[in-house]
């Protein structure tokens, strides 16, 4: 790579940290820097031999900021499945996921897309599948996103999408703290019927986890009482 593009990795590397409006300044005041520039620094990074985990988190940022005018290239970025590292590429795009940041229509686009990713993603390296699962039942949580969640978690195509759906959803149902056993019923299933013993053992341990919670729960309320 010659100087400036040694200049550029080191611009994009600084992304890693700050609040996205001042990324998205910083990088549309640079005359150097567009999308495809981003794009193909991606590709050399992915490439080496040895990559910078940090400037990876950095473009990730970078690109996220820059939505939904990135739009494609996060979709491209999100369904690249090697090396290993692009899925520190994606914890750190699902992570830098704001709802306030998007319009109504733009949001749906988001959510379809982390259902997409859940519906298909093999790995759980890096979290990643974790984290999608974490932003459709805490930042996008709403009545469709948690039936999007019970449908991952029996229909997603690998164990890594249906442990995503899994965490999501315990993630709502710990915190509207009813405990029903409407809202239990799904991860029981699990522990039953799934065919990875992956995914039994996850739905055993949240079920485990959610039982407590109720359990506390109605000691504290029967105290009060």
């Amino acid at each position: 790579m010659n100087n400036i593009d040694q200049d550029i990795r080191r611009t994009l590397e600084r992304c890693e940290i700050g609040p996205l409006s001042d990324i998205r300044n910083a990088i549309r005041s640079d005359a150097r820097i567009d999308l495809d520039l981003i794009a193909r620094c991606f590709r050399e990074e992915l490439a080496r031999s040895s990559v910078s985990l940090s400037i990876l988190r950095g473009m990730a940022r970078a690109v996220a900021s820059l939505l939904p005018d990135s739009w494609s290239l996060m979709r491209e970025l999100l369904f690249t499945t090697k090396p290993k590292a692009v899925y520190e590429v994606h914890f750190s795009l699902f992570g830098s996921l704001d709802p306030d940041n998007f319009n109504q229509l733009e949001r749906d686009g988001i959510e379809l897309l982390l259902v997409e990713y859940l519906f298909q993603v093999r790995s759980t390296a890096e979290f990643a599948a974790w984290k999608a699962g974490l932003v459709l039942g805490e930042e996008w949580r709403s009545e469709r996103s948690e039936m999007e969640l019970r449908w991952l978690m029996t229909s997603a195509r690998f164990p890594a999408g249906r442990m995503g759906g899994i965490n999501g959803y315990r993630f709502i149902v710990q915190r509207r703290e009813t405990f029903v056993e409407d809202e239990l019923r799904p991860l029981r299933s699990l522990v039953r019927t799934d065919k990875s013993q992956t995914v039994r053992e996850g739905a055993k341990f949240h079920l485990d986890r959610l039982i407590k919670l109720r359990n506390a729960a109605s000691s504290i309320k029967g105290e009060v009482e």
